[in-house]
């Protein structure tokens, strides 16, 4: 790290260009955001009023937003320019500090002075910084490709080194194409420019009202006109399209899917719905369609009911088992529970062979076993019963207590079947 003297040697040897201010370097390489990278992409041109400096006088400026930082709002639109045109070149380039008020300069200078906070890093006296101006950014270029294409590209922009050994310091002081997302450019139906669709796109997120929204971005990349037509028809909207609840689709982005699958859930308008999260995790649509068939929906797929499956979520057939309960059509059903354990489809099936179901297989009748759940067997078996083929036989009940199988081997045996055994 440099010492003091150091960095003042290297101020003493810059020079001011036309319009421009004595510079003093003022930090260390900044920390970038990584995680909400998507969510910056572009420029948001609402703006407010506050107080610059330059060489200690303070004047009034315009500050909007760029990559979600304050930038000061004619240095953001020759930003937003050169944005765009380094992510046609697939390098994306980020704003990691614009615009600092006097309160954030004094803080990093106390800082600086103190060495108590901030890492002591160098910082330059309040009222002196170029960031206070208004025509700093600091950049990522600790991403060599930014670096290189800003060494080769930025002055056809405007913007300039102006600070020797802080690669990520660059100004704009006027200069280069022109235009600009807050200069008026063209806004289309979902209220973002080009320029701002292209930056967006480059994270594969959409683009609403001048912000990353949809698709990798939060939110449901759809704006209120549009969630207001779709919903005319009982369907969300995802990424300027109908999506989920009466239309096509799971009515979820790509990140909302995302974050709902490193729960072990799957999403379905807009909430994480079905596997590991409560809910069948279908749509109205979907759960609309398999009913058509018989069949229920279980995340995303006709399931249960007249469909292969047992109808539940993974969520439904965890909660049933901590009971000794097996799941079927999102109820708790067989074992220790009411019911055979089985589907519609299951017991359909096993009657073909002149069998029952039991807890999802065939048992009893002409297959092996009693033909009864635990229930069921635990049920009979309080009254000194058997259990056959869900009824109590054998023993103080009244019928045999065997099934169609095991009366028919008793049989071949030269023998009777009672409580489902030869006797």
């Amino acid at each position: 790290m440099r010492s003091r003297i150091g960095w003042l040697l290297a101020v003493t040897v810059l020079s001011c260009g036309p319009g421009e201010e004595m510079v003093e370097p003022d930090e260390a390489p900044p920390e970038e955001d990584l995680m909400s990278s998507a969510e910056q992409g572009l420029v948001t041109c609402g703006s407010r009023q506050d107080t610059g400096y330059s060489n200690g006088n303070a004047f009034t400026i315009t500050v909007v937003t760029a990559d979600g930082k304050p930038v000061e709002r004619e240095t953001a639109n020759a930003y937003a320019v050169m944005q765009d045109a380094a992510a046609r070149a697939g390098v994306y380039i980020r704003v990691i500090s614009g615009f600092r008020t006097m309160a954030e300069q004094q803080y990093l200078y106390n800082c600086y002075v103190t060495r108590s906070c901030n890492n002591g890093n160098l910082a330059a006296r309040p009222g002196y910084s170029n960031h206070q101006s208004g025509h700093a950014l600091d950049l990522n270029t600790s991403n060599g490709s930014v670096a290189s294409w800003l060494n080769a590209h930025g002055g056809a922009y405007g913007f300039r080194r102006t600070v020797p050994g802080e690669p990520w310091h660059w100004e704009w002081w006027g200069g280069g194409p022109g235009g600009g997302p807050c200069s008026g450019g063209a806004v289309g139906s979902d209220g973002c420019t080009t320029a701002q669709r292209n930056a967006c796109g480059g994270f594969g997120a959409g683009c609403v009202n001048n912000q990353c929204n949809g698709g990798t971005a939060p939110g449901t990349g759809c704006t209120s006109g549009e969630l207001q037509a779709c919903g005319a028809f009982g369907a969300n909207c995802v990424d300027h399209q109908c999506n989920g609840g009466t239309a096509p689709g799971t009515g979820c982005t790509w990140r909302e899917t995302h974050d709902c699958a490193q729960f072990g859930s799957n999403c379905v308008d807009h909430q994480c719905n079905g596997g590991t999260a409560p809910g069948t995790g279908c749509t109205w649509r979907e759960t609309h369609d398999c009913a058509q068939f018989g069949s229920n929906c279980v995340d995303h797929k006709c399931n249960g009911g007249t469909a292969p499956g047992t109808g539940c979520t993974w969520r439904e057939a965890m909660d049933c088992a901590a009971f000794g309960s097996n799941c079927v059509d999102h109820k708790c059903n067989g074992g220790t529970a009411p019911g055979t354990g089985c589907t519609w489809r299951e017991t359909h099936d096993c009657a073909q062979f002149g069998a029952n179901c039991v807890d999802h297989k065939c048992n009893g009748g002409t297959a092996p076993g009693s033909g009864c759940t635990w229930r069921e067997t635990h049920d009979c078996g309080q009254y000194g019963c058997g259990c056959a083929d869900h009824a109590c036989g054998g023993g103080f009940c009244q019928g045999t207590g065997c099934t169609y199988k095991q009366t028919l081997d008793c049989q071949n045996q030269g023998k009777t079947c009672n409580a489902g055994a030869c006797r």
